[in-house]
């Protein structure tokens, strides 16, 4: 019998998998994304609650784990600042 190993983000994906569904399906996310203005919105407030907790974790002592979550690859914040810009959001808009 062969033991076969699951990686750290597999299984916090895995584990929280419920947990998600749920929250998505109490946002109503395909109800309230149907225009251009309301995608702004919601990645605007994407950037604020990612910024907060990817600054939270950057303080957080993980003691070699880091490496297994690959937690720099994982950060959106950038990224929803550039899609927000290409949307045509000034910088103005999205402090």
């Amino acid at each position: 019998m062969s033991c076969k190993k699951v990686s750290l983000p597999l299984q916090l994906r895995e584990a929280t998998a419920d947990l998600h569904r749920r929250v998505e399906a109490s946002v109503g996310l395909e109800g309230r994304v149907t225009t251009l203005p309301d995608y702004r919105d919601l990645l605007g407030r994407l950037l604020g609650l990612h910024e907060v907790y990817e600054a939270t974790l950057a303080g957080v002592p993980w003691s070699g784990l880091e490496r297994s979550l690959d937690l720099p690859g994982r950060r959106k914040g950038a990224w929803l600042r550039t899609d927000l810009v290409a949307l045509g959001a000034s910088e103005g808009e999205i402090a």
